[in-house]
């Protein structure tokens, strides 16, 4: 049996292998949350969604919806895909927000 997306997700991000969207970028700029909220929620949440990649840069054709919460125990949600990097996989967060 395969490894779980989420394990290979978890392990782009604990091994630093990520890059955040400008828009997660200013959300952070902002003070909505914190580059940490990003890494805490995907390191412990659950994959509750996969759904088609519209613009084809996901290696797996996929992005993924994560549900987990913030190092303060917020539900947060983060939305992300695995892209070819200049020195293999990579995760990119294309967004992230406070569940409600």
């Amino acid at each position: 049996m395969g490894v779980k997306k989420i394990d290979k997700i978890r392990a782009l991000v604990r091994g630093g292998r990520y890059t955040l969207s400008r828009h997660v970028i200013d959300h952070i700029a902002d003070n909505e949350f914190e580059r940490d909220d990003i890494e805490v929620s995907i390191l412990t949440g659950e994959l509750v969604k996969s759904q088609r990649d519209e613009q084809g840069t996901a290696v797996d054709g996929r992005k993924h919806t994560v549900c987990g919460r913030t190092k303060c125990g917020l539900p947060f949600e983060t939305v992300g895909k695995i892209i070819q990097g200049a020195d293999g996989n990579e995760y990119f967060v294309i967004t992230g927000y406070e569940c409600r």
